[in-house]
């Protein structure tokens, strides 16, 4: 809030000062106020005490305090215009139903807006309002094709984004093929983004959308250094493809030709994101690299090569399980460690010559 700069920080006091008002307790303290829809009843968060972060807001106006630097972003703080158009792209983040859970209520939050409001939040800079459009619209009737159409003709990059996220969106099965046909074309744009959102919305089609299988193998395998470093383009496509839920051959690789299979999969697996990596999960199974970054998902593939290790009884399985026990991520280790010991037991008495190394470490 204070990094956007004096404009944004008031237009934010102008709507939420009543929250904190109403959050002030009667000896001057503030607690944890969970989730707004109640998701959070049982939460280990719930009864903590958050008066400092509410008094640091509070003392923004002393200006005092420099948790990165005296310097200035080198990003521009928003103007008065600017902070409205963020704030209303905010708007209406909760559905009107409370019977829904937090995450449905952000897929229903905009069922009350008319097709001209969703059409035009297709065209939104902000990604949210142009994803909840789209997922409402495809809850629509009617045919929108036509006004799709037109909007991935347009100049203005935001439509074509919206356009083609509203086009994996559509529930009806009607131009199934024509939407494939587009989504199919946007897959050979010059914009990164606008490949990405249409590896995603591909899936949303199901079956229909399978014959795109090839190029985005074809995709998975192309490598861009100097304009995608990280390669974002590949985690998406690896997302699109393979994941069990929702990846369009995630769970069934028949009629998938292997030649490309493997080009895609030697290049995905140099991903540095964890969760890109676990997404071959379902196509095969790396041990021993971990992942550089996003470790909250990189288990997941190395524990499923480890299993198919045990299952064969591949020998070089036992060092790797011992390696994984001993030098895995912290978080949430208490449970992987029961499956990793148990893993191991799996390979009976020719564990074994591991046991010391074991001794040597507490779990």
């Amino acid at each position: 809030m204070a990094r956007c700069g004096p404009s944004s920080t008031g237009a934010y006091w102008r709507e939420q000062a009543w929250y904190y008002d109403l959050t002030r307790g009667w000896d001057g303290s503030f607690r944890y106020q969970g989730s707004p829809v109640g998701e959070e009843e049982h939460d280990k968060y719930t009864h903590w005490d958050n008066t400092g972060t509410y008094l640091l807001t509070y003392a923004l106006p002393m200006k005092s305090l420099y948790i990165t630097s005296k310097k200035p972003s080198v990003v521009p703080t928003l103007t008065a215009s600017e902070s409205e158009k963020v704030i209303n792209a905010g708007r209406d983040y909760f559905s009107r139903r409370s019977e829904l859970s937090g995450r449905e209520m952000d897929r229903y939050c905009y069922e009350h807006r008319s097709k001209k409001e969703l059409l035009a939040g297709l065209s939104s800079w902000s990604p949210s309002v142009r994803k909840r459009s789209a997922w409402e619209l495809g809850r629509r009737d009617g045919d929108v094709m036509p006004m799709l159409l037109n909007l991935l003709k347009s100049s203005n990059l935001y439509s074509r984004y919206g356009a083609v996220e509203a086009l994996g969106s559509l529930s009806s099965k009607i131009n199934e093929a024509a939407r494939v046909s587009v989504l199919l074309n946007a897959l050979q744009a010059d914009d990164l983004w606008l490949r990405i959102l249409a590896a995603e919305a591909l899936p949303g089609i199901g079956d229909p959308a399978k014959i795109a299988v090839p190029d985005m193998l074809k995709r998975s395998a192309m490598r861009n250094p100097e304009k995608d470093p990280r390669g974002m383009e590949h985690r998406y496509l690896a997302f699109a493809l393979f994941n069990r839920c929702g990846g369009l051959v995630g769970r069934s690789l028949k009629g998938v030709n292997r030649e490309l299979l493997m080009q895609a999969v030697r290049v995905g697996l140099q991903n540095q994101d964890g969760r890109a990596r676990g997404s071959f999960a379902s196509v095969y199974q790396a041990i021993a690299e971990k992942a550089p970054s996003g470790i909250k998902f990189a288990s997941e593939i190395r524990m499923s090569g480890l299993e198919l290790f045990a299952k064969h009884k591949i020998n070089e399985g036992i060092g790797l399980l011992v390696d994984y026990a001993i030098n895995q991520k912290a978080h949430a280790s208490e449970k992987r460690i029961v499956k990793v010991m148990e893993t191991l037991k799996s390979y009976g008495t020719h564990g074994r010559r591991i046991l010391p190394q074991l001794r040597r470490h507490s779990f």
